[in-house]
């Protein structure tokens, strides 16, 4: 499902609302569990809060699978550099700063930047294993204004069952700090390829074999 920050009606909800959304749309189609849920990236942090909620309906989650998620104490970091940024960019610009993020907030406001995202994130058209670097710049730069202050608005709360994390290779991040939040434990794939290189082929022929293995018991 194409995480609906990226519509381009639209501009980023609460996890918590996105995660609500996602349920309705999920139950017209399964109705009760189990379910299996998997997100990449910041979808595995919709698909954490997902599952959350699914356990408080009283229904069953059999597998939350995050695909290169990052944990929340990233999120407090990210918050102190984009404060710092902030307040460096204004004492070097003064107030040409401020009126220039209000224009740029506007534009997002009006869904602007959503239609800009929607040019540069493959969907799931077969594309996405056809990242080129322009493609990959831009969305890392587009990320971080569309799901930041998402992200730091979040609270987690510890999940009540298992972990499965793939986690690429070549981050030197762990993300081990899911841990503390895996009541039942976290059950850690490395997987070849950067961010983004392990949704790949073939890496992402290994992620595949692994849920396979998981669906399968």
């Amino acid at each position: 499902m194409l995480h609906k920050a990226f519509d381009p009606l639209c501009h980023p909800l609460s996890i918590q609302a996105t995660a609500t959304y996602y349920i309705n749309a999920i139950k017209t189609v399964q109705p009760q569990g189990p379910y299996h849920l998997v997100g990449v990236s910041f979808g595995g942090l919709v698909a954490y809060e997902i599952a959350q909620q699914i356990r408080q309906q009283g229904d069953t989650v059999s597998l939350l699978g995050l695909l290169d998620s990052y944990c929340p104490v990233q999120f407090q970091r990210y918050r102190l550099q984009r404060m710092q940024r902030h307040f460096n960019n204004f004492r070097k610009q003064g107030v040409r700063y401020g009126l220039n993020k209000s224009q740029r907030l506007w534009h997002r406001l009006q869904g602007k930047l959503m239609n800009n995202a929607t040019d540069v994130v493959p969907q799931a058209n077969g594309r996405s294993n056809s990242w080129n670097r322009q493609e990959q710049e831009a969305y890392e730069l587009l990320q971080p204004e569309m799901q930041g202050d998402v992200n730091c608005n979040y609270e987690f709360i510890p999940y009540p069952g298992e972990i499965e994390l793939f986690r690429s290779q070549d981050d030197p991040d762990p993300k081990l700090n899911w841990r503390q939040l895996a009541e039942q434990g976290l059950l850690i794939h490395d997987i070849p390829g950067d961010h983004l290189g392990m949704l790949r082929d073939p890496n992402v022929q290994m992620i595949a074999q692994r849920l396979q293995v998981k669906l399968s018991t």
